[in-house]
């Protein structure tokens, strides 16, 4: 269902950015059309996630 959201969201003008502990769920996230991926087991805190992109 995400990456159905994924793809409608990228067509819509969004900037899609997917959270996920499966790496093999990020790799297709980003076939869909995510422009991003998080790990969230490489990033615990939304601190260190927001470190990775928003810096």
């Amino acid at each position: 269902m995400e990456l159905n959201a994924a793809t409608f969201a990228k067509e819509k003008g969004a900037t899609v950015i997917i959270i996920d502990g499966v790496e093999g769920r990020l790799e297709n996230a980003l076939k869909f059309g995510a422009a991003h991926t998080i790990n969230f087991k490489e990033h615990e805190t939304v601190k260190q996630r927001e470190k990775r992109y928003l810096s």
